[in-house]
């Protein structure tokens, strides 16, 4: 039991809970099967879905339920080619006109104002589902986002440099987001329950669950290929730089890039990169020259 958890290939794809979604689940469950290590991905699988249902019922740790039933119902274990397994891959990648109607179809759900924005700061960005659900009041500074470490996969602090109508969907975000009852300046707050009067508690985010069903109800598929979609269009269709895109989105070249160039200059590409970006994403979105009425005005 234990050495199926504490397999590499486990270890080195979650180092936190929020990094466990289905579809990084799947691609750890699919290595280990194009290896021929089978019943290792049918025990690991196994194994992790019975400690995260005691991780569901634990009150220190009270693991959402609607992430477990995602995790139960959206992976599996099969013989998987590596054929198949690139085929996946690039299913996996919104269509232009997928892409094109995101926004449109994100506006005609039935979402608070402020899960829709933060949708479409993915959009824009390509930041990871836990990043955007710890984001807090103060990040947005001089026109960029100052993320702390511990709010990034790779445990960095990331400054993330945002195109104009990036700053404003942020912005609006900030305007829109409930009352964080922690007082910890969250924009999108789970539920505050201390366990006792006088515990020093700060308050938890938002279930990972509602973010995923939104992007199911706008793209029809789960959040991570929005950040695909930044990665593979931004480079074919925009023309972005390969190397600036791994800036932005905190990718391991990103530490080429910072020794390529300087902060002033690398700032300065990461912020082009995303004007470039979000200008090329408004043109496919638009209809009759409108963009969807939740978003705020373009400068």
């Amino acid at each position: 039991y234990r050495s199926d958890l504490l397999h590499s290939d486990l270890t080195s794809a979650f180092s936190t809970l929020d990094d466990l979604t289905p579809d990084s689940l799947q691609e750890v469950l699919d290595g280990l099967t194009r290896r021929g290590k089978r019943t290792q991905a049918i025990n690991s699988r196994r194994n992790l879905l019975t400690l995260l249902r005691w991780a569901a019922r634990a009150p220190a740790i009270r693991f959402s339920r609607d992430r477990l039933a995602a995790l139960e119902e959206e992976t599996g274990v099969g013989q998987v080619s590596a054929k198949v397994a690139r085929a996946a891959k690039a299913e996996r990648l919104p269509s232009l006109e997928a892409l094109g109607d995101f926004l449109w179809r994100l506006d005609a759900a039935t979402a608070a104002p402020h899960m829709k924005l933060g949708l479409t700061l993915i959009a824009l960005t390509g930041l990871r589902i836990k990043t955007v659900r710890e984001a807090r009041v103060g990040w947005l500074r001089d026109g960029a986002l100052d993320i702390p470490g511990e709010s990034m996969k790779s445990g960095r602090a990331h400054f993330l440099p945002l195109g104009p109508f990036g700053v404003e969907v942020m912005a609006a975000l900030v305007r829109v987001a409930p009352t964080d009852p922690s007082g910890a300046g969250r924009l999108f707050p789970g539920r505050h329950q201390p366990e006792t009067d006088d515990e020093d508690d700060e308050g938890r985010e938002m279930t990972y669950g509602p973010f995923n069903k939104l992007c199911h109800a706008a793209l029809g598929m789960s959040l991570h290929p929005l950040r695909h979609a930044l990665a593979t269009y931004g480079e074919t269709r925009v023309g972005i730089p390969r190397l600036v895109l791994q800036a932005i989105m905190d990718h391991a070249e990103k530490s080429t890039f910072e020794k390529a160039y300087s902060h002033e200059r690398g700032v300065e590409m990461m912020r082009e990169g995303a004007a470039r970006w979000e200008t090329w994403l408004l043109s496919i979105s638009r209809r009759d020259g409108r963009l969807p009425r939740f978003l705020p005005s373009v400068p």
